[in-house]
């Protein structure tokens, strides 16, 4: 027995729905890996030496007259750089595709937005952020919007 029309229609709205789900999905996912590689290139490195280490010197008799011990990992040029991931932030509206630096978020905010430079409380002017992750996030939306409208549109 043949299902009804009602029913047929429905159904194939659901396989189309979740057909666009998954579309979107694997899009978004595809422009959250591109906006890290993009971040990693932007984010600036410390211009130090090639490793960090911290010298102490002792002048009791007897002892070594410097001690030079590598500084961990997050002390390294670098280390900035290294710390972009993909992930996704939970709101009450939803999800939202990121990419984010797991290694030095309050970095990032630092670098990215303008802010006040301040010492013993008095405002010394403004340090200009690069805005570096607006852009990259800016370049994101206008991706996903186009891809997103790229097979909608195609998807007769």
């Amino acid at each position: 027995m043949a299902k009804p029309l009602s029913e047929q229609i429905f159904n194939d709205i659901l396989k189309y729905t979740n057909d666009v789900k998954k579309k979107a999905h694997s899009a978004a996912l595809d422009i959250e890996k591109q906006m890290v590689k993009m971040a990693e290139n932007a984010s600036p490195v410390r211009e130090y030496p090639k490793v960090v280490k911290r010298i102490t010197v002792r002048r009791s008799p007897g002892s070594p007259k410097a001690v030079k011990v590598i500084q961990p990992e997050r002390y390294q040029p670098g280390y900035f750089k290294k710390g972009w991931v993909t992930g996704t932030i939970k709101t009450k509206s939803g999800r939202l595709y990121a990419a984010r630096n797991k290694n030095m978020p309050t970095v990032t905010h630092l670098l990215n937005f303008d802010h006040k430079l301040i010492t013993h409380r008095v405002c010394r002017g403004v340090v200009y952020g690069t805005h570096f992750v607006e852009k990259i996030q800016d370049w994101g939306e206008r991706e996903l919007d186009r891809r997103l409208s790229e097979f909608l549109e195609n998807d007769d």
